[in-house]
C-alpha cells in the first residue's frame, strides 16, 4: 500500500469517527505531501487547520497510520499551498542567506472588536472528552473539578505530546479546580480522594526520601501522574471484557471481535448505569486490549485496533469545553455542583455557526432526580436548592414541563445562559466607560444596573434576593462582580493604550441623572413569596408543588388589571389561585406579560405609574411598542400599579423630587407644550 492509499484509508476511518462538521472543516481537504524516512507529511489549507490538527489529532492519526502501514510511522502537518510548504516553528521562507546574523521578525498586535472576547477570552478553554461524565457520577462534583485542575496542569507541561513533568504550586492547581488553596490541600490529604481518583490521578510514592538535606530541610514536591487519555470506568471495563469474551468465538478470534466491537453501538457495549465492581480499577482501552490479545497478535496491530475502539467509545469530537474564565472567575461563586450542572446543560445546547440560531433551552425528562444522578447525588432536593440560589439563577432558569411520579422526577425545561458574562453586564460596563456618569462605581451581577459605590445605598437599592441574609448576599454578589474584572478591563476604550479624554465638567455642562431601572435578571419565586407571604405552610406548598414565578406574576397582573376590579390590590388573590394550581397563570395577555423579561415588565409598570403621577403623554405624539399597546389594553393606567412594583421588587416608599421641564413639539405646524414631572429619585 502506497502513502496516498494509506492516507485515504485513514481519512475514511476518521470520517466515520468524527463529527461531520469537524471532519469537513479540518480534515477532508488534507493531502499527502510526502512520505520519507517513515514520516508522513500531510498538507493542510492554512495555519489554523494545522494548529487544530496538531493539537487534537496528532497522536490519533499516528497510531492509526501505524496500524495501516504495519510499522512505526510519524506524522507532521504543514501548510501546503501547492508550491510552498510552511511548517510550524520554521523561520520565514525568505529569511536571510546563510551566514547572515539578521533574522526577519514579525510584530503581531492583538486587536479586539468585542469587549466580551477581550475579557472572557473564550478560546482559552479546557477541552475534555464527554465520556468523563461517566466518571463524574462516581467522583462527585468536588473531585470532578479536582481532576480538571490536575489535568490542566499536566496539559500545560506538554503531556499531550509526550511524557513530561513540571512543578506547580498547590495554589495553581487549586485555581484551575475552582477551589481555595486550603481546600485543595485538605482534599489531597484524604486517602478517600485517591481511592476515588484511581486511574485518573495517581500519587507517585517518593523513590528515596521525602525531605531534602541541608541546614534548612524542606519537603520535596509531591509527585502525581495524570491520565490525559481517559480510562474506562471500572464498571465499563467489566462490561467490555464480558462482551468480548461472549463474542470472540463467533467473531473468529481477536481481530474479528475487536472489529465487531467498534461496529456495535456504544450503549450496547457498555450500557450506562451498571454497578461498579468492588475490586476492579479503571483501565484504558489500550491496556485492556493488550492484556487480552498481545500474545496472539503483533503489538502494532493490537495498538491500532485498540485505537480504533477507543475512538468509537470516546469520539474525539464529543468534547466538553470549559473556559478558563469560568473556572477561575465564576466557579468559586457558583459552587462545584452548580458548576457541573451548568457545564452539562450547556453541552446539551446548540449554536448554528451559519445561521446564528441557538438552542438555549434544555428539557430534562427526569427532572431534578435526573440532574442529581449526573453528579452521583442521591438527593434531588439539593438540585432544587441550587436552582434557587440567586447567583445560579443568573445562568439557569428552570420551569416544570410536565407531570412525573413525584415532584422530583417531573420534567423540567431549563433556560441556559450560554455566555460567561450576561450581555446586560457587558453593555452596562461599556456604557459606563463611554458616558463616565457614575465615576467610581460597582455593579451587581444580580441586577441589570449600576449603583454608586456607597454600600449602604447599594444595599437599599439592590433587588432583595435574600431577605434574611441581605448583608451576606450583598457581599457575595459584589465580590462576584469584582471577579469579572469588567470595570478594570473596560476602564479604557477597547484596545486603547491611552485613557479617553475627560468629560466636560459639571460646572460647564450640567448632566441629568441617569434613569435607572431596578430589575433582576430573572424572577425568583422563593424571594417574592418570602417577602409577601407570611403563611409558611402555603409558601412551601407553592414552592414544592412546582409553582413558577410566571404563574404568580400572571395572577398579580390580573389582580391589578381592570378585570380585577373589586379585588384588594395585594398578593392574596394570586396566592389563593396558586394554592389550587401552582404552575398555571391567568392565561391570555396576562401570561404574555408575565413572560416578558423582568427589566421590560418593570419598565411597563413604571410607565403606568408615571403617567398617573403627572407625566402626560399624547397618544398622537407617542409611538407605542407592541408591549406597551398590550399593557394599555390589558392593564390600563393606575396609581395602584406602584403597589405591584413593591410586591415584585420589595421596594418601599422613596423620597420624591419634582423637576419641571418644558418640551415643545411641532406636529403639522401646531406647537404644543407639555409639562413632565420626574419622580422616584433614589
Amino acid at each position: 500500500m502506497d502513502a496516498e492509499q494509506a492516507w485515504q484509508s485513514a481519512l475514511g476511518q476518521l470520517q466515520m469517527e468524527m463529527p461531520k462538521a469537524s471532519f469537513d472543516t479540518w480534515v477532508r481537504d488534507t493531502q499527502v505531501v510526502s512520505y520519507e524516512d517513515g514520516t508522513f507529511t500531510i498538507g493542510v489549507r492554512n495555519e489554523y487547520a494545522r494548529d487544530w490538527l496538531e493539537s487534537r489529532l496528532t497522536s490519533t492519526v499516528t497510531r492509526l497510520m501505524t496500524g495501516i502501514m504495519n510499522r512505526d510511522v510519524g506524522v507532521r502537518f504543514v501548510v501546503h499551498t501547492g508550491e510552498e510548504i510552511v511548517e510550524a516553528g520554521d523561520d520565514d521562507a525568505g529569511q536571510a542567506e546563510e551566514g547572515s546574523a539578521a533574522k526577519k521578525e514579525v510584530d503581531v498586535e492583538a486587536v479586539w472588536e468585542s469587549a466580551y472576547e477581550q475579557v472572557v477570552m473564550p478560546e482559552k478553554a479546557v477541552a475534555l472528552n464527554a465520556y468523563f461524565l461517566r466518571h463524574l457520577r462516581l467522583l462527585g462534583p468536588d473531585l470532578g473539578w479536582l481532576y480538571i485542575g490536575f489535568r490542566q496542569a499536566a496539559y500545560n507541561t506538554g503531556a499531550r505530546t509526550g511524557r513530561k513533568s513540571a512543578r506547580f504550586s498547590g495554589k495553581e492547581i487549586a485555581t484551575m479546580s475552582g477551589a481555595t488553596e486550603r481546600t485543595f490541600w485538605n482534599r489531597v490529604k484524604r486517602n478517600e480522594t485517591w481511592k476515588r481518583l484511581a486511574g485518573l490521578v495517581n500519587p507517585i510514592a517518593p523513590e528515596v526520601k521525602e525531605w531534602s538535606d541541608g541546614p534548612l530541610p524542606r519537603r520535596l514536591p509531591r509527585r502525581y501522574s495524570v491520565a490525559m487519555t481517559l480510562p474506562l470506568t471500572a464498571a465499563d471495563v467489566r462490561l467490555l471484557t464480558d462482551w468480548i469474551a461472549a463474542h470472540i468465538e463467533q467473531c473468529g478470534g481477536p481481530e474479528g471481535v475487536l472489529t465487531a466491537a467498534y461496529e456495535t453501538p456504544v450503549e450496547t457495549l457498555i450500557p450506562s448505569g451498571a454497578p461498579t465492581p468492588v475490586d476492579d480499577q479503571p483501565l484504558t482501552v489500550r491496556t485492556i486490549v493488550r492484556d487480552l490479545f498481545c500474545s496472539e497478535l503483533p503489538r502494532e496491530q493490537v495498538d491500532s485496533l485498540a485505537e480504533r475502539l477507543q475512538m468509537h467509545l470516546m469520539p474525539p469530537g464529543d468534547l466538553l469545553f470549559i473556559t478558563h474564565f469560568f473556572i477561575e472567575r465564576i466557579l468559586p461563586w457558583l459552587g462545584t455542583g452548580p458548576g457541573w450542572m451548568l457545564t452539562i446543560l450547556r453541552d446539551r445546547c446548540f449554536v448554528d455557526p451559519d445561521s446564528g440560531a441557538k438552542r438555549s433551552q434544555v428539557t430534562v425528562k427526569g427532572g431534578y432526580a435526573e440532574i442529581a444522578k449526573w453528579m452521583g447525588l442521591s438527593r434531588p432536593l439539593t438540585v432544587y436548592e441550587w436552582l434557587r440560589d440567586p447567583i445560579v439563577q443568573i445562568y439557569l432558569h428552570a420551569e416544570r414541563n410536565g407531570i412525573g411520579k413525584n415532584k422530583w422526577d417531573a420534567p423540567r425545561q431549563i433556560e441556559v445562559l450560554l455566555e460567561e458574562v450576561p450581555a446586560e453586564i457587558i453593555q452596562a460596563a461599556i456604557a459606563q466607560d463611554e458616558t463616565r456618569l457614575f465615576g467610581d462605581a460597582i455593579f451587581s451581577i444580580g441586577v441589570t444596573r449600576f449603583s454608586v459605590s456607597e454600600l449602604r445605598d447599594f444595599q437599599k437599592k439592590v433587588t432583595r434576593f435574600s431577605v434574611s441574609e441581605l448583608r451576606d448576599f450583598q457581599k457575595k454578589v459584589t465580590r462576584l462582580s469584582e471577579s469579572f474584572k469588567l470595570l478594570n478591563s473596560l476602564n479604557q476604550t477597547l484596545n486603547s493604550k491611552t485613557p479617553p479624554p475627560p468629560t466636560p465638567s459639571s460646572k460647564t455642562q450640567p448632566q441629568e441623572k441617569p434613569v435607572v431601572v431596578v430589575a433582576p435578571v430573572s424572577w425568583n419565586l422563593q424571594n417574592i413569596l418570602t417577602a409577601n407571604c407570611k403563611d409558611d405552610k402555603l409558601r412551601k406548598s407553592i414552592l414544592y408543588g412546582g409553582g413558577t414565578p410566571q404563574a404568580l406574576i400572571s395572577w398579580l397582573l390580573y389582580t391589578f388589571s381592570t378585570r380585577g376590579e373589586g379585588l384588594r390590590p395585594d398578593v392574596n388573590y394570586a396566592l389563593s389561585k396558586l394554592k389550587q394550581h401552582p404552575d398555571i397563570g391567568a392565561g391570555g395577555a396576562f401570561d404574555h406579560l408575565a413572560a416578558l423579561l423582568p427589566a421590560e415588565l418593570v419598565r411597563l409598570i413604571r410607565r403606568s405609574v408615571d403617567k398617573t403621577q403627572g407625566r402626560r403623554y399624547s397618544d398622537w405624539l407617542e409611538e407605542k411598542s407592541d408591549n406597551e399597546m398590550l399593557w394599555d389594553t390589558t392593564m390600563g393606567m393606575s396609581y395602584q400599579h406602584k403597589k405591584l412594583l413593591e410586591i415584585l421588587l420589595g421596594e418601599g416608599e422613596r423620597s420624591v423630587e419634582e423637576t419641571v421641564v418644558t418640551v415643545e413639539h411641532d406636529y403639522m405646524g401646531v406647537k404644543t407644550k407639555e409639562i413632565t414631572r420626574t419622580k422616584y429619585i433614589e
